[in-house]
């Protein structure tokens, strides 16, 4: 071609000018009723509180968190119903957000049309079709309306205004004309230059058009010429030229369940997105839809039961797919292995009770990194294949591939594949993907095994705050097989696209190379989430040991009384569908709004009221009421030695406390409280405490709380202690300048170093504040060094240093508990937070020479790099770990403890953990508050496994318990296991039936045999997997069974 007729730029033009012209016969809806609403979950009419206003086309209106309800009735003409013969009664509503957002703020509505929940309307979805015959020619259009919420940070006003309100005709051989035009205008756009079909499709494109009469745009000769011109393309169009590449494509839509809009507004969002999912499937048959989170079904299924309906006859059909596994879709770094599991158990329960279906995948495209736990849990879930997309927003370094075996720690192998489509221009993989040819071509140019594999899969629709696919995407759908020159699409289930993946896998028709990737899948973003919202991160630990706790004492209860009802199955499941539903992976990691935290405080308590209730019940069975008498219980499978807390005695004049044989026990009295120092407490058993009197031996023993005892205060200069385990000094500024343990004959402390240095970072990270941390973040560090004063009490238990610093607005009190008859040194904190944007750490430099470090994560640990070697070791500068890490030299080291933190870093010889962080945004107060929380040192000489250290983690997490009165039945243990490496993660009923659970993990990397014995009787045991499913023949007998290094166990014992 001698020069450029600029073919292109006028095909854009004129199919531009194609999109309003599909509508015709439009007829303006002229005046709406606007009503107030009182915004209750699933509210269906207005109220009678007040007389409407009269609005119509110009209305605006603004407002936080606002509903309210748009009204009106329309007839359709008969004139109109005949006109449609070629086309579609079609609604138009703009209400004056733009398409493309994700609502995540802005304005949404559910249509309810003649009484029924329709639809939803928001900015991708202003098409509302009525197919006369199923509404009849009268409607009832009644929207309600939410203004949504801002996106995060202060709450302000959202801003909305009827901007379109039409009824007319959709002439569908424009429609159809307009999306084959434009998808194959998009389609040359892609082709390179040296495609053989790339200027023959423009050519196409350009013949169709000259065929449109634009004599009369929108008269009945324009319509025809339209017909004939679609009629032309499409039979040019035969999809010629493509790859040996399929793409399956799905309808998606990601709905957080909290994020910038509080977990109520999920329930709004669901139905919203539901119903226009129904819609669609109504219109197209061909439609295949994923939803994952099995928690926004039961909304659902509670709050609008006819969208539910709806939704249980779309499974039937197979094309809705409820799937993904997980109850929510949790985050993966800070959930324990038992919760992870849970999620997996209640979620998987609920989709097969509720629509028949087996969940095989694991859908998390969007959680911040994923634990080298997972592959064993999922497969012994029965889950085969996992999906995510997260990993690509990597800031440092890229995976090399995109479909791979993962090999978990206990080397079980599970399919791991990412989505690889991407957003127009970006170069992150998306769960909300488009369907224009773009994304299509995408999908497969991104792709990292073309030598493994040649199908792919696009999840498609809008989200993270719903709203789902609109008609757009798959009428485009419609058109890409036509398409030359890009990969060939179908509709399809995830499940059908997953099982011909393992099978490829499995075969390799290809020969191509199949990678194994062996550790965890650490994401190098959002480091921040390990730390933020602390007060979530303390209380779901908090009460996954106390729901932990509590099934144990139910199950006990049943079996000591006879009545299994002690085993509250129905408050149990509710209290762990809270802690599971707040486990969502933008709640607990600390990157939603503040309102979503306030929701939470709530619903921890809910979650705390049912546990009471249950062990209540269940303390019933099992103590004795007994005068002067308490029972402390241990909750692990280890002999464990440390004070329990009891009633304060001080202000009767203090206690004395004796064990059963009349010893006197350690003890020190409090106003508060009192502590009594337990020796070996019996595992899964009680012990007894009996109370003696203030004149019991003449007062010999009582020992006084700090207020009485013998203490010494000073704000100058150095102070020292002496213990049993340890000599310490500290500085005037609260820090430790020496600690030097005896056992040893060592420091712990590296040469010229101070240690618990409080350092407060400057934390303003380049993007999402809440979600970040920034390598950087060292180059702006002070130390807190205003120490108000410092106090020294000794006492029966040990010798405690009190001190009391103050930085900015904040005040940090810590006590330095120097146990007599442990090593463990505890850090008992407590911080009044009042900074922004400030991070704040605990740091201990160390006398140790070592290159990697061991990290307690779920179901085992990990052994990480603390050098700065390769880029991939610079970009772990911030790390997860959950009751411990351990560094440490040959025959030394030193573990941090913590009973409720996450963040770590390793630099050099120096330990952090990091303790409170500050964003603004989402939540403009995050943090600010009150904080309790308790970090400990435990030097060892042993190697960690055999330092007693994953048994002091658990005592500092889930510490003897006491309960008054006496046991009644037998003080043996109740379950007994021979190995000291393997840890006991859940005793429970099972889900569907009177069988005991108990399921243990080995935490070392040994192999071994494990014999157990326990305080019921049973008739059989066999062994399950992790949903309960017995994997071996019943026995009867001993139990005694093999463990690998890291396995989880899981034991089914039929009761007589």
């Amino acid at each position: 071609m001698p020069f450029d007729f600029h073919n292109r730029d006028r095909m854009e033009s004129w199919i531009d000018e194609l999109k309003e012209l599909r509508y015709r016969c439009l007829r303006e809806i002229g005046e709406f009723e606007w009503y107030s609403d009182a915004g209750e979950i699933g509210s269906r009419q207005p109220g009678d509180l007040e007389s409407p206003e009269k609005v119509g086309k110009g209305f605006a209106w603004s407002g936080w968190d606002r509903y309210n309800w748009l009204c009106t009735r329309v007839e359709v003409e008969e004139e109109l119903v005949r006109e449609a013969a070629d086309g579609d009664i079609v609604g138009l509503f703009d209400f004056g957000v733009r398409e493309g957002t994700g609502n995540n703020s802005h304005f949404e509505s559910l249509l309810y049309v003649n009484g029924e929940p329709y639809q939803g309307v928001d900015g991708n979805h202003k098409e509302v079709f009525f197919p006369i015959e199923e509404t009849g020619r009268t409607l009832d259009l009644k929207f309600r309306v939410w203004s949504g919420l801002c996106g995060g940070g202060r709450p302000h006003d959202m801003h909305m205004r009827i901007v379109r309100a039409q009824i007319g005709i959709m002439d569908r051989a424009t429609d159809d004309f307009y999306y084959l035009a434009r998808t194959a205008l998009d389609t040359y756009d892609l082709l390179p230059k040296e495609s053989e079909y790339k200027e023959w499709l423009l050519g196409r494109l350009t013949k169709a058009f000259r065929l449109v009469d634009y004599t009369e745009p929108g008269d009945a000769a324009f319509y025809e010429s339209i017909r004939q011109a679609y009629e032309f393309l499409a039979e040019e169009l035969q999809g010629k030229g493509k790859p040996d590449v399929t793409v399956t494509m799905l309808g998606h839509t990601h709905i957080d369940v909290g994020w910038l809009w509080r977990v109520r507004h999920t329930r709004e969002k669901a139905a919203r997105s539901f119903s226009t999912v129904n819609r669609l499937m109504e219109k197209y048959p061909s439609y295949q839809f994923l939803q994952s989170q099995a928690q926004l079904y039961e909304f659902i299924k509670t709050d609008y039961p006819d969208i539910y309906e709806h939704i249980r006859k779309r499974v039937s059909q197979g094309r809705w797919e409820p799937s993904g596994a997980m109850w929510v879709e949790c985050d993966c770094n800070l959930t324990s292995g038992e919760s992870i599991i849970r999620q997996i158990l209640v979620g998987k329960q609920f989709f097969r009770q509720e629509f028949g279906y087996n969940n095989t995948f694991l859908w998390l495209p969007d959680v911040f990194g994923y634990s080298w736990a997972l592959p064993q849990i999922l497969k012994k879930s029965g889950v085969e294949t996992f999906m995510t997309t997260k990993i690509s927003w990597n800031d440092t370094n890229q995976l090399p591939f995109d479909t791979f075996l993962w090999k978990g720690m206990d080397g079980s192998l599970l399919t791991t594949h990412f989505i690889t489509t991407t957003d127009e221009g970006s170069s992150s993989y998306t769960y909300n993907g488009d369907t224009r040819p773009y994304a299509v071509k995408g999908v497969w140019d991104n792709y990292k095994n073309k030598d493994l594999n040649r199908e792919l899969l696009i999840s498609f629709g809008y989200g993270d705050g719903g709203g789902g696919p609109n008609r757009d995407m798959i009428k485009t759908v419609e058109c890409l097989e036509k398409m030359p020159g890009i990969p060939h699409v179908r509709w399809e289930s995830a499940t059908a696209y997953f099982d011909r993946l393992n099978k490829t896998i499995e075969k390799n028709p290809l020969g191509g190379y199949l990678p194994v990737w062996d550790g965890e899948l650490y994401l190098e973003f959002h480091r921040g989430t390990y730390t933020s919202q602390a007060y979530n991160k303390k209380t779901n630990r908090q009460l996954e040991y106390r729901l932990r706790r509590t099934e144990l004492l139910g199950v006990l209860a049943g079996e000591e009384s006879g009545q299994r009802h002690l085993y509250d199955r129905e408050r149990l499941l509710r209290a762990w569908k809270i802690v599971l539903c707040q486990q969502f992976h933008d709640i607990l990691p600390g990157s939603s709004i503040h309102e979503v935290y306030e929701d939470s405080h709530e619903e921890y308590g809910k979650a705390a009221q049912l546990l009471e209730e249950v062990q209540e019940a269940a303390k019933e069975a099992l103590i004795v009421p007994r005068a002067d008498t308490f029972t402390v219980w241990n909750s692990s499978n280890w002999a464990l030695s440390g004070a329990v807390k009891l009633p304060g005695s001080l202000d009767k004049g203090g206690n004395t406390y004796l064990d059963e044989d009349g010893k006197r026990l350690p003890a020190v009295c409090g106003k508060e409280a009192d502590y009594v120092w337990i020796d070996q407490a019996r595992p899964f058993g009680p012990e007894v405490i009996l109370v003696g009197s203030a004149r019991d031996s003449a007062g010999e023993g009582i020992v006084r709380g700090p207020a009485e005892g013998i203490a010494k205060t000073s704000a100058k200069g150095a102070e020292q202690v002496d213990t049993p385990y340890y000599h310490a000094e500290w500085n005037a500024s609260g820090q430790l300048t020496v600690l030097y343990d005896k056992i040893a004959g060592r420091n712990v402390l590296a040469p010229g170093k101070c240690g618990n240095i409080l350092q407060i970072f400057e934390d303003k990270p380049r993007c999402f504040d809440a979600w970040e941390m920034e390598p950087t973040i060292d180059e702006k560090c002070r130390p807190v060094e205003d120490c108000q004063s410092i106090t020294v009490e000794h006492n029966e238990l040990g010798t405690f240093v009190h001190t009391h610093h103050q930085w900015h607005h904040s005040h940090i009190w810590q006590t330095v508990c120097f146990y007599e008859r442990k090593r463990r040194i505890d850090f008992v904190t407590r911080v009044d937070w009042r900074e922004h944007q400030k991070l704040l750490k605990a740091a201990f430099p160390v006398d140790i020479r070592a290159v990697s470090a061991r990290y307690d994560i779920q179901e085992g640990n990990i052994v990480r790099p603390v050098v700065c070697n390769t880029s991939w070791d610079a970009a772990r500068f911030e790390t997860v770990a959950h009751k411990w890490v351990d560094f440490s030299e040959t025959g030394y080291g030193v573990a941090l403890l913590n009973n409720c933190k996450y963040g770590h870093d390793i630099k050099e010889n120096t330990i952090r953990l990091s303790l409170l962080k500050s964003a603004v945004d989402p939540d403009y107060d995050a943090d600010n508050g009150l904080h309790e929380f308790t970090y400990s040192l435990l030097p060892h000489q042993e190697e960690w496994y055999a330092a007693g250290l994953e048994q002091e983690a658990f005592e500092l997490n889930e510490p003897l318990t006491a309960f008054a009165g006496s046991w009644k039945g037998s003080r043996e243990s109740a379950v007994r296991l021979d190995g000291d490496f393997v840890e006991v993660d859940a005793v429970k009923r099972a889900e569907n039936g009177d069988e005991i659970v108990l399921r243990f993990h080995e935490y070392t990397g040994r192999r071994g045999r494990v014999r157990l014995e326990t305080a019921w009787s049973s008739a059989a045991w066999c062994e399950c997997n992790l949903m309960e499913e017995p994997c071996t023949d019943w026995q009867e007998g001993s139990v005694e069974v093999e463990v690998t290094p890291y396995e989880i166990k899981t034991l089914l014992f039929r009761m007589k």
